[in-house]
């Protein structure tokens, strides 16, 4: 089922039974904001959260983001999609090798 931000928004407006979820706030700290959900949307909102595997206020916060135009799945999708190195193109080199030395220094404390 395809998210657009319109639909973000509606779902957000319809709110209508209590919860406190933490959203991020600019001065890098969290905020708790109540909302008032009707049973229906409240069992739904627990649903998508334990299927996505994450918790009730990181589905929210997404959805939210969404919806304010803070984050955009389709670019990301874009730019895997682009071939184009994202992070650190070395980040998977030799992996093995950095593990074994850790376990080494670990072991050697």
């Amino acid at each position: 089922m395809a998210s657009t931000p319109e639909a973000d928004v509606a779902w957000v407006s319809s709110l209508a039974v209590s919860s406190r979820i933490p959203l991020p706030s600019s001065m890098g700290s969290n905020m708790t904001l109540t909302l008032h959900l009707d049973p229906t949307l409240e069992a739904r909102v627990s649903q998508e959260a334990r299927r996505l595997g994450i918790s009730e206020s990181a589905f929210v916060q997404d959805v939210l983001q969404r919806a304010l135009g803070m984050k955009n799945p389709a670019e990301l999708l874009d730019a895997v999609r682009s071939n184009t190195p994202m992070g650190d193109p070395d980040a998977s080199e030799h992996v093995s090798d950095r593990i074994r030395e850790k376990l080494r220094a670990q072991r050697a404390d």
